[in-house]
């Protein structure tokens, strides 16, 4: 990396340090996975193989949502339009921002959930293999370009045995993470 964009990464991590205002909202609904590759969560039906696998075995889900705010918007329209090389920067550092935000989040959340007999698998949001772009709305509901939505599996083990064949269905998630990764590598 030359001098002049690391002093712009420097910049966009620096002024996201002072703009960013993080909103995050969560929700624990129910899960359904009576159809192959039809996950029903609550009366919202998806269809998706690869969502589908990758909660296997969970009997519910954490969905959330999360922006940085209307500052970061405002500021990645402007250099958009008067600096694009810095717009590019800019996404990139906010996107950056943001999952460093949600990895730190979400290790708290292990920890409070654990706590009760539950373990949450890793984040996956829409656009993840054939989990439709579509479904990620929160970031159009609130109006705002850098956001996040995604869906974390829940499941149970019991006496240090998983509950409903996890041991299993935990292999098959670990197959299909590393299907999902060859298919990105591919495209």
């Amino acid at each position: 990396v030359d001098e002049k964009t690391l002093a712009m990464l420097q910049e966009s991590f620096q002024e996201l340090e002072e703009i960013a205002r993080v909103k995050l909202i969560y929700r624990i609904f129910d899960l359904s996975l009576e159809k192959e590759n039809e996950v029903k969560i609550e009366h919202l039906s998806i269809q998706s193989q690869s969502l589908y696998k990758n909660l296997k075995g969970c009997h519910e889900v954490l969905v959330l949502g999360a922006t940085l705010g209307i500052n970061v918007d405002m500021n990645m329209k402007r250099y958009s339009v008067t600096d694009m090389a810095k717009a590019v920067i800019w996404q990139a550092s906010a996107a950056s921002y943001l999952g460093e935000y949600l990895n730190n989040w979400q290790s708290n959340m292990k920890e409070q959930l654990a706590k009760e007999g539950k373990f949450l698998r890793p984040r996956f949001s829409p656009g993840y293999g054939d989990f439709n772009i579509e479904n990620q709305i929160l970031p159009f509901i609130l109006n705002q370009i850098q956001g996040s939505t995604a869906i974390e599996g829940l499941f149970q083990r019991r006496g240090g045995k998983y509950t409903g064949g996890q041991e299993k269905h935990e292999k098959e998630y670990l197959k299909t993470q590393a299907e999902l990764l060859q298919e990105y590598d591919k495209s």
